[in-house]
C-alpha cells in the first residue's frame, strides 16, 4: 500500500472488464477544469428534476423517512458517541475499557444505520450529480469513463487503514526525516491524490499530539478511539476554558457558570484542580444528606475552621 502512496499512481481495478487502469496524479488544471465542468452540470441538473439539499430533506420528512425527530436523535447519538470515546481514554489502563469499547461499536453500527436513511434519495441530489460529473470529466479520455470513476472512489483508503499506514515503521521513518510533501511524493500539495492528501493528514495530526503541552501516554497512540477521545476531550476543555475567558474578573473563591448539557459541565469541571474537584464531591454529598445547608454547614468549610481553631491554639 505505502509503495504505491508513496508513487502517485493508483493501479485501479475495473471488475466488469476485469481491467487494472494505471491512474497518475491529477494537475491542478485538470481538477479545475472538472470542478468547472461539474458545476455547470449541477446547474442543468435542476431543471432536470434533481432535488437540492433542502428539497430532499423536505421530501424525506414528507415521507416519513427522516423526519425532524430522527435529525435531533442522530445528533444526540453522536454526542454519546464522542462521550463514550472520552470515556474509553479516561479507562484505557483498567478493564472496563473493553465494555466502553463494545458499546462505541454498537452505536457506531447504528449511526451508521441511521445515515443509510438520511441519506436517502442522495444520487437525486444536485450535489450528488455534481460528484459523480467532477470524476467522470477526470476520466472522459477513458472508453469506460463512468467504469473507472467509480472504481477510482471506491480503491481511495479508508481513514482507518491510512491512519494504521501512519505509523508503521516505514512511513514513520521517513516522515521522521523529512515533513515535506514535495521532498516526499515528488508533487505539491495541489498535485497529490486523496491517498496522500490523508497521509499527510494524518501524519501531520499526530504530530500536533506529540507537541501538545501534556501529551497522552505513547500507548494511547496506537488506539484510534483513544486518540479521537483525547481530541474531543481537549477541544471541551478548550471550549469550557473560553466560556470562563469572556467573563469579567470575578474576585472570590467560587465561580458558577451556566451550562446547556451534561458535556459542558464536565468539561468545567475538569479545569479544577484535584483539590477543587474534592471539595465539589464533599458538598455534593452534604447536599445529598440535607434538604437545608448554609454555607458554614459543609464539610470542607468545618474542616478549614476547626485547622484554623488548632493553628490558633
Amino acid at each position: 500500500m505505502l509503495q504505491e502512496i508513496l508513487s502517485g499512481i493508483k493501479r485501479v481495478h475495473i471488475s466488469c472488464g476485469n481491467e487494472i487502469v494505471r491512474v497518475e496524479n491529477f494537475s491542478p488544471d485538470q481538477k479545475a477544469e472538472a470542478e468547472s465542468f461539474a458545476s455547470e452540470v449541477a446547474k442543468d441538473a435542476k431543471s432536470w428534476g434533481c432535488y437540492t439539499e433542502m428539497e430532499l430533506v423536505n421530501l424525506r420528512e414528507r415521507l416519513g423517512i427522516w423526519t425532524a425527530e430522527d435529525e435531533v436523535k442522530y445528533k444526540t447519538d453522536l454526542d454519546t458517541i464522542c462521550s463514550l470515546k472520552v470515556t474509553y481514554l479516561d479507562n484505557f489502563f483498567l478493564p472496563s475499557k473493553d465494555q466502553v469499547k463494545k458499546r462505541i461499536i454498537s452505536a457506531l453500527s447504528t449511526i451508521d444505520l441511521s445515515f443509510t436513511r438520511k441519506s436517502e434519495f442522495w444520487p437525486l441530489s444536485c450535489e450528488s450529480i455534481k460528484q459523480d460529473s467532477y470524476f467522470n470529466h477526470l476520466f472522459s479520455s477513458h472508453k469506460d469513463p463512468q467504469g473507472l470513476s467509480t472504481a477510482y472512489r471506491l480503491s481511495i483508503r479508508s481513514e482507518s487503514d491510512i491512519r494504521s499506514l501512519r505509523a508503521k515503521y516505514a512511513w514513520s521513518t521517513i516522515w521522521g526525516v523529512c515533513k515535506s510533501p514535495f521532498e516526499i511524493f515528488g508533487q505539491s500539495l495541489n498535485w497529490l491524490n486523496p491517498d496522500q492528501l490523508s497521509l499527510t493528514y494524518w501524519s501531520k495530526v499526530y504530530d500536533s499530539i506529540h507537541e501538545a503541552m501534556e501529551p497522552p501516554p505513547s500507548a494511547i497512540l496506537d488506539d484510534d478511539i483513544a486518540v479521537d477521545g483525547w481530541f474531543i476531550k481537549q477541544n471541551r476543555k478548550k471550549q469550557a476554558e473560553e466560556k470562563i475567558n469572556i467573563l469579567p474578573n470575578i474576585k472570590g473563591g467560587e465561580v458558577f457558570l451556566p451550562v446547556r448539557n451534561i458535556k459542558e459541565q464536565a468539561a468545567i469541571l475538569d479545569l479544577n484542580s484535584s483539590e477543587s474537584k474534592s471539595v465539589i464531591k464533599s458538598r455534593t454529598r452534604d447536599m445529598l444528606r440535607s434538604t437545608s445547608l448554609d454555607e458554614q454547614d459543609f464539610s470542607d468549610v468545618k474542616r478549614d475552621r476547626a485547622m484554623e481553631q488548632n493553628k490558633r491554639k
